[in-house]
């Protein structure tokens, strides 16, 4: 839809889509400027480039004031909470795969179940295949203490809890207090789930 040029001009000033894109240096920007060229959408689409939160948190503003946006994101974020795909805003599906060779990136970005995917698109062709986030320790550490290991292995959150607690932290900040106030409320919210990853990283120490 991009590519028409009427449609474009509604969602920017210059007659162009202004595209709110990642901080300069991530290389989500990278992927995105990238895909603008690839797809063919340079003529109607502009990169936007800046601090990243704060051009949100006007693209938030906007929204909620019945303006169009056209923005990049991810999931799980805040955006997501701030912004709900399918009620809010909808995911737009890339038309193909394609990434810089500077990005390396596994697996397919059809994702299945997205929620809120334009069209009702399922799978939905994200940007990208899924990054994952993972637990970094000291080795030494970690082999001194195996219970540790066993128990930051068994760790998985729901994407909405993680969705919740980027909200929380853009709202309230990432003081060690506010990330300690997290945890502990996830913990008690799932005593049960965190008692069992406790019990069975014991037996491994």
């Amino acid at each position: 839809q991009m590519k028409d040029a009427k449609i474009a001009a509604l969602f920017g000033t210059t007659g162009k889509a202004d595209l709110i894109n990642c901080d300069p240096g991530w290389s989500c920007g990278d992927v995105v400027d990238f895909q603008l060229e690839k797809f063919g959408l340079k003529g109607s689409v502009n990169s936007v480039r800046g601090k990243y939160e704060a051009l949100m948190v006007e693209a938030v503003a906007r929204v909620k004031r019945g303006e169009p946006v056209f923005f990049y994101a991810w999931s799980p974020s805040w955006m997501n909470k701030a912004l709900v795909p399918g009620k809010d805003v909808v995911w737009l599906p890339t038309p193909f795969d394609a990434l810089p060779e500077s990005v390396p990136n596994k697996g397919s970005a059809l994702v299945p179940g997205v929620s809120g995917c334009a069209g009702g698109a399922d799978p939905c062709r994200m940007a990208m295949a899924a990054w994952n986030w993972n637990a970094v320790a000291n080795r030494e550490f970690i082999a001194a203490n195996p219970a540790v290991k066993k128990l930051v292995e068994q760790m998985s959150f729901p994407l909405a809890d993680w969705s919740t607690w980027e909200q929380t932290i853009s709202e309230k900040g990432g003081s060690d207090s506010n990330i300690k106030k997290l945890a502990q409320g996830w913990i008690e919210t799932h005593q049960e789930q965190f008692n069992a990853w406790v019990d069975r990283a014991k037996i491994a120490s």
